[in-house]
């Protein structure tokens, strides 16, 4: 049911904008995977709607890449088309805010840049493995990009709850 699933840490240059190194870096993985042959497609993870348009903006200016914003403003038919779109191709991606999560299955979401992880690393984890999923023909492992600090901070909170491991 799940595959490989690899995280890929965000170290922006020096003066560089952590937004844009991520989205380079995703458009980066995106490409190879499309050369390689591979149906991927590219979710963009936001906290909010103004963000998220900033972040829509960003990818097209500096990827080229065409991705829909998804939010829950949205009306049913902007989300039936928008997924219509991704399936066929037309979209590279998408951009959202904690939509299309739970029970939606497109295994074809490959590469996942976190540019706002959520709250807590319990759903960050569950958002992730979301691009684990296997179900689907022409499949390669699953990427995402995160800044190395936001998944650092998430990983000392998950330590620091006094979870028994095993």
């Amino acid at each position: 049911v799940f595959g490989q699933l690899d995280y890929r840490a965000v170290l922006p240059g020096d003066g560089e904008d952590p937004d844009v190194a991520i989205a380079r870096a995703a458009a980066r993985k995106l490409q190879e995977d499309r050369t390689a042959g591979l149906e991927h497609r590219l979710m963009v993870r936001s906290a909010t709607k103004t963000r998220a348009q900033e972040l829509h903006r960003l990818y097209t200016e500096r990827t080229g890449l065409a991705l829909n914003v998804v939010t829950g403003d949205h009306s049913l038919r902007h989300l039936r088309t928008t997924v219509e779109k991704l399936r066929a191709g037309e979209l590279d991606g998408i951009v959202c805010v904690d939509m299309l999560g739970e029970g939606f299955d497109f295994p074809h979401l490959k590469v996942a840049a976190l540019h706002s992880p959520h709250r807590s690393l319990a759903v960050t984890l569950q958002f992730i493995g979301r691009f684990a999923r296997t179900n689907a023909a022409n499949m390669g492992a699953a990427t995402f990009f995160a800044l190395a600090s936001d998944m650092e901070i998430e990983r000392v909170k998950l330590y620091d709850e006094g979870a028994t491991w095993e």
